[in-house]
């Protein structure tokens, strides 16, 4: 399973379950992979969308059974916190 294919299956996914009167159904060009990992004949990518919700989606193939699985995650806070270098650890 290939990134592209990762693409195209949310895409479908997402045009299918989420997409609906209030949300409407997503372009190839609003969908944008983050990344993708192929490690034992599974894959996992994480995907986003050029959309202002603030969600991602991660997209796990398990090779094995031929499911897939989709993780939707929302992001609460983007915090800066001080380099680790110059915290005092006793």
């Amino acid at each position: 399973m290939e990134a592209k294919d990762h693409i195209t299956l949310f895409i479908s996914w997402f045009n299918s379950n989420v997409a609906d009167g209030d949300v409407p159904e997503l372009d190839d060009d609003e969908v944008y992979l983050v990344w993708y990992n192929f490690t034992l004949g599974n894959s996992r990518s994480l995907i986003s969308t050029t959309r202002p919700d603030h969600k991602y989606y991660e997209v796990t193939h398990n090779n094995n059974t031929g499911e897939f699985y989709v993780d939707t995650y929302l992001k609460v806070a983007h915090k800066t916190l001080p380099d680790i270098s110059i915290l005092k650890i006793a």
